[in-house]
Order: C-alpha cells, then structure tokens, then sequence
C-alpha cells in the first residue's frame, strides 16, 4: 500500500517537472502571477466549499433536530406525566367539535355523512362517525389525529369502496372530556 502511494506521488512528481514547469515558465510574468494566485486561490476555496462549509450545514442541522426532539421529550413526558397521574388526556371544547376540526384539517369532513353521539354499553357515551368514499390517505390522517388527541376508538369498521383509493367508514370515538 505505500510503496503504491508512493509510486503515485513519483508519477506525480514526474508529471509536473516534465509538462507544468516548463510550461509555466514559458508564460509572461504577467501570466504567471495569474496562474499562482488562480492556484491560491483554488487551493483556498476547495477545502472551504469542499469540506467546512458542508459539515457547517450538517452542524445547524444537527441543532435543529436537537429541539425539535428535545420539544418532542418535552411532550412526551408530560403527557407520560399526566397519564401516570390517572389523568385523561384533555381536549378544548366537546368531543363533536374537536372531531368536527380534526375531520376538517385531516380533509374528510366533506365526506361525513352521519357524526352524532351515541350511547355505548355500561353508560359509555360515545360519538357516531360514518364517511363515504373518502381517501384512504386522509382517513389515515384523520384516525392518527383522533388518537394524538387523546380520544379512541371503540368500534371501527372500514370497507373499499368502488372507487380505487377510497373506503366507507364507521366509527364509534370515546373519550376524552
């Protein structure tokens, strides 16, 4: 390996002893000044565009990604902290309204054909939800809102529908306050 090395710094050597000497020496002096301080110059920038200003970048990123996740431990403790506590996770308003808003942000409220509530067994209450041809996607969305929200499920039915990409849904969410 370092007899390759330098047998190649050799080959190197020769190379410009044999071409770039005698062709920078045959250049104006003029010439040659721009030629060493295009060389300076290019022997500045590539090392600070090649190596400093990417591991720059990669550092603010780095910090970035620290609080975002130190935010996210944040809120994990605390909601650990509350449902240690025996506390339900709480949410503004009534449970209609705040499904009626995450339906809406999760882009499904259109397709909502029945949200009511309903009574449940042993005095559970709970809110009827049905939709029709809805996005897969978005129904997605939506059940990953409902349940960041604190709220569940006690029934839930989905079936494809006969367009391509889109189901029916029925739900029962329980929960919250």
């Amino acid at each position: 390996m370092v007899s390759q090395v330098t047998g190649m710094i050799d080959r190197l050597r020769s190379f410009v002893e044999q071409r770039l000497v005698p062709y920078y020496q045959a250049l104006a002096q003029r010439e040659q000044r721009l030629v060493a301080g295009s060389a300076l110059f290019l022997a500045i920038m590539l090392p600070l565009f090649g190596v400093v200003l990417p591991l720059e970048d990669a550092r603010k990123a780095m910090f970035e990604n620290v609080k975002v996740l130190k935010s996210q431990a944040a809120e994990a403790e605390r909601l650990a902290d509350q449902l240690q506590s025996g506390g339900q996770v709480s949410i503004t308003g009534n449970v209609m309204s705040e499904v009626d808003r995450i339906a809406r942000s999760s882009g499904v409220r259109e397709f909502m054909t029945r949200i009511r509530p309903q009574a449940g067994i042993g005095g559970n209450k709970g809110l009827m939800v049905q939709m029709k041809n809805a996005p897969y996607r978005e129904i997605i969305s939506f059940v990953s809102a409902i349940a960041d929200k604190g709220l569940g499920f006690s029934r839930m039915k989905l079936q494809a529908a006969d367009t391509s990409g889109h189901v029916h849904l029925q739900a029962v969410i329980s929960g919250g306050s």
